[in-house]
């Protein structure tokens, strides 16, 4: 069965626009029904529970998970506890997806796994009533029973509401959210079963497509990274400090001396490179360099202070602190060199 795709278009109707959509299945295949959806959590799962109790020997029934192991893999599994059929496969940690694309490839598994099941029936004379799939995530359900908008993932649940009804003709399916994963046998086994195929990287792997996501995520949380690497040097350790230490050394200092380092920091001070720009000097140099009066040349290289300079490089020298000349701002970070820093804005007054 060809795949819709969802495009947008304006037509004229009687002088007025009117918004037309193809949605990503057509109007004549309507959507699936998940049932148990809204319902409280204790209350969805009593409802399981009961219509498991109800079923016949001639029904099928499927449950799925999805499993996202941080660092080690991720995997989906599809099991029918009665047939002991047991489909799972493996998603490598290179195949860049979120944890709701596992629990999709869990539901694609089911369709396979009710193929298997309906083929051992036929082959023992049964008749198949119903196929009843069970999943925990509501998300992955509601997109595979009506995939109308487009978004991360779709080529998998449209692929999963086109099985679905291809395998409706030889018996009616129903999906069920079935939430947690204690007491229900079959969805406990769904679930150690996804765990160790995403484990597992033997098992046979399921390709699947980046998505542009958690591509972006992992970009994202890559450019915030806030740990040493083994490239980084010691001298790159002592820009690493956390926020809140910064701001709990800030904290303890009178409230002159934490101005000081915030006019610092914004570079918001009584230097001549400040003062013309804010109008209050008509030259932004420094008087002894004839350099621009900034926060760092005052700081590490005008020679009008070239001993207070010297006294305070020693002492941060004494405590381990390296004394960054092509950044002042670096220096700021350390939480330790604060009072030094302090001391030579003193000096130098």
């Amino acid at each position: 069965m060809g795949v819709f795709t969802f495009k947008r278009s304006w037509c004229k109707v009687n002088g007025g626009t009117v918004k037309m959509f193809t949605t990503s299945n057509p109007p004549w295949q309507p959507p699936h029904k998940v049932f148990n959806l809204g319902t409280e959590k204790g209350k969805a799962k009593r409802k399981v529970i009961e219509t498991l109790d109800s079923l016949t020997s001639k029904d099928i029934v499927i449950f799925t998970n999805g499993s996202d192991i941080p660092n080690k893999g991720k995997g989906a599994a599809a099991v029918i506890e009665k047939e002991k059929i047991i489909i799972s496969n493996h998603i490598p940690l290179t195949t860049k997806i979120s944890n709701f694309e596992t629990e999709l490839v869990g539901i694609i598994l089911t369709i396979e796994a009710a193929r298997r099941a309906i083929a051992i029936q036929s082959i023992k004379g049964k008749e198949t009533n119903n196929k009843y799939i069970f999943s925990d995530n509501q998300g992955a359900l509601l997109k595979s029973a009506h995939p109308f908008k487009p978004s991360t993932a779709q080529y998998l649940y449209l692929k999963i509401f086109h099985d679905i009804n291809s395998l409706q003709i030889l018996a009616p399916i129903q999906l069920w959210w079935c939430s947690g994963h204690v007491g229900i046998t079959g969805n406990e086994l769904a679930n150690t079963e996804a765990k160790n195929s995403a484990l597992d990287s033997t098992q046979t792997t399921f390709k699947l497509k980046h998505s542009l996501v958690k591509l972006s995520q992992e970009t994202k949380k890559a450019t915030n990274k806030n740990e040493l690497t083994e490239e980084e040097t010691q001298r790159t350790k002592n820009l690493k400090s956390k926020p809140q230490i910064l701001i709990t050394a800030l904290n303890k200092l009178e409230k002159a001396k934490s101005s000081i380092l915030h006019q610092l920091r914004s570079e918001h001070v009584g230097l001549n490179k400040h003062l013309k720009r804010i109008c209050l000097r008509g030259d932004p140099l420094c008087k002894t360099c004839n350099r621009p009066e900034s926060v760092n040349h005052f700081m590490t290289h005008c020679r009008r202070y070239k001993a207070q300079r010297k006294r305070m490089k020693d002492k941060l020298r004494k405590k381990k602190i390296i004394f960054w000349e092509t950044s002042m701002s670096r220096l700021l970070d350390v939480p330790k060199a604060l009072e030094m820093i302090i001391k030579y804005v003193d000096e130098t007054s």
